[in-house]
């Protein structure tokens, strides 16, 4: 259609045609969650510590972890602080290189995307009080009670906060009271075994498993220690180290499944 000065006018029926160029590029826009891996682990080790624990928000496939994604990279050249609050579920992480607390509520938190009760257990929030027992190798050994449970029971779990990654531990059934526990290597290795040392009436139990067990080991402890006065646990060359109270020192060899000595 031509106007009085020679231009020429588009329709005001025009539409663009289904098939232009620009709509074909929207329709092949991919999701976050299709990003090849070897990319994206190129992509976060460019990150600073706060966006390479973000990220994984994104999308669901980022939140587990993947070998190809990465931790953060330097968790290993600088020690961590994990600050407690368990009794509210506020648990923050220590930057050491700002000297500030870069992520707050691990636990139950409603601030955190990547709360690892959320991607675990939902909102349920049944382990909303968690206690830190041990931390070593970049993960944390929390336990808590199962208190919506039929009988009170005892749940132990390792958690990466810099992965996200939980793995859960088998239930302690007969609800012991729970003095120091600690595991022995990073909690992905084969060899890893996890230590508790409880109080049933007036002894002292050692409760050893390995992440992927279904039950506990437990062994009862003829010592003559006064049941329940335990007040740290380490792990070196094999054996379990526990110092008591009193100033005695026992241990546990995991191999010889015997002590203390």
């Amino acid at each position: 259609m031509a106007t009085s000065d020679g231009r020429t006018k588009r329709s005001e029926n025009y539409k663009e045609r289904p098939n232009s160029k620009r709509l074909q590029i929207e329709k092949q826009v991919l999701n976050w969650s299709d990003i090849p891996f070897d990319i994206l682990e190129c992509i976060i080790r460019y990150l600073c510590l706060e966006d390479q624990i973000r990220i994984r928000a994104v999308c669901k496939a980022w939140s587990v972890a993947n070998r190809h994604i990465p931790a953060v990279a330097a968790m290993d050249k600088f020690p961590w602080a994990l600050k407690c609050g368990w009794r509210y579920s506020d648990f923050r992480l220590l930057d050491p290189f700002s000297g500030e607390y870069v992520r707050e509520k691990i636990v139950g938190g409603e601030e955190c995307q990547l709360s690892f009760l959320e991607i675990f257990f939902g909102r349920s929030r049944i382990c909303s009080g968690a206690k830190p027992y041990a931390s070593v190798y970049g993960w944390v050994l929390f336990g808590s009670y199962l208190a919506l449970q039929p009988q009170q029971q005892i749940m132990l779990f390792l958690y990466s906060p810099f992965t996200s990654e939980v793995i859960k531990l088998p239930e302690l059934k007969e609800c012991p009271t729970i003095h120091v526990a600690t595991f022995s290597l990073n909690a992905t290795s084969p060899k890893c075994v996890v230590f508790v040392l409880a109080t049933e009436g007036d002894t002292n139990y050692v409760k050893l498993c390995s992440p992927g067990d279904y039950s506990w080991k437990s062994f009862e402890l003829n010592s003559g220690i006064k049941a329940g006065r335990a007040d740290s646990a380490i792990y070196a060359n094999g054996v379990f180290y526990c110092y008591f109270l009193h100033g005695q020192l026992g241990g546990f060899n995991v191999e010889l499944e015997n002590g203390p000595y």
